[in-house]
């Protein structure tokens, strides 16, 4: 497990929690920007959970760079949380919408290479 946090009290919360649940060992949080992150990180995610500031609205423009980056596959699934006041797109290619659910100020986004699931 990869975290990424741009806040450093976050960053510290992140790390106690895991350490509380005894995931510490398993997991490594990156204290910094997510551009920078999907720049030096070089595996393949099963799962990428986002959950940018819902006032965020380069969250499209952060979903395009990942979509492009090697972080994800064709089997890879990216779920979005986000403003009901934001739309995205139905597609960040390769990343097509699969599905979309909105819950009074929440909205979340799942996303796949080719909208299978």
């Amino acid at each position: 497990m990869d975290f990424v946090e741009r806040e450093p009290k976050a960053c510290d919360i992140i790390k106690e929690n895991l350490a509380t649940t005894g995931l510490a060992e398993r997991a490594h949080v990156y204290c910094c920007n997510v551009y920078r992150a999907i720049s030096f990180l070089n595996k393949t995610y099963d799962i990428v959970l986002m959950d940018p500031p819902y006032s965020n609205k380069t969250i499209g423009k952060t979903i395009t760079r990942l979509a492009g980056s090697s972080l994800i596959d064709g089997d890879s699934v990216v779920v979005i949380t986000h403003s009901p006041h934001l739309n995205l797109e139905d597609k960040y290619p390769p990343l097509e919408l699969i599905k979309e659910k909105r819950h009074g100020d929440s909205c979340i986004n799942i996303y796949r290479k080719g909208g299978n699931l």
